[in-house]
């Protein structure tokens, strides 16, 4: 058997700089430039086990887990005004113990979730041109947050018991331990 543990992730997306001296076109039909993505990922060494409460915003389906829900990415955005950032901060869990058969199961969930989590990221990292400018040019993460739903939506093809959880990150960085 091989173990597998929850995965920490986090993508961070600026607006580029460029100079005010450049000859441009109107600046609003100009779409904002971005920076490449930094992403970066570790293993916790340990499976984080979480319990949805009814602070959770889940997405995209009932409004709460169902039965057939096995594991669980929960995830962060934000956006910072200051730095012009957009950040996803993800953390893949299971549900307790006891609601899977054997330790097999629970780490097949876990190991879908940390799947489906990057495929995620992948597709958002491939898709940054059409989400990132109108984040950034609206001061919020609402189109991140709609590309996210609707590709955890296609991701659930593959991967059907995996839930999309909107979780501060507060709660978030009780599970892991620190503040990152």
């Amino acid at each position: 058997m091989v173990l597998v543990s929850s995965f920490y992730s986090k993508q961070h997306w600026t607006e580029k700089a460029t100079s005010d001296d450049e000859p441009g076109e109107d600046d609003e039909n100009q779409e904002v430039p971005i920076d490449a993505s930094e992403y970066e990922c570790k293993s916790l060494a340990s499976v984080i086990v979480v319990v949805p409460e009814g602070d959770f915003i889940v997405f995209p389906e009932t409004g709460h887990p169902g039965p057939e829900t096995t594991a669980d990415i929960l995830t962060d955005l934000e956006y910072d005004p200051v730095t012009k950032a957009v950040s996803r901060k993800t953390l893949t869990a299971v549900r307790p113990v006891a609601d899977y058969d054997d330790d097999e199961s629970l780490y097949k969930a876990l190991e879908d979730a940390n799947d489906a989590d990057q495929m995620i990221w992948e597709w958002l990292k491939a898709e940054t041109h059409e989400w990132a400018g109108t984040c950034v040019e609206q001061k919020n993460t609402e189109a991140l947050q709609l590309s996210q739903d609707e590709l955890c939506t296609e991701a659930k093809e593959r991967y059907p018991n995996v839930q999309l959880l909107n979780t501060p990150w507060e709660r978030m960085a009780d599970l892991v331990g620190d503040d990152q």
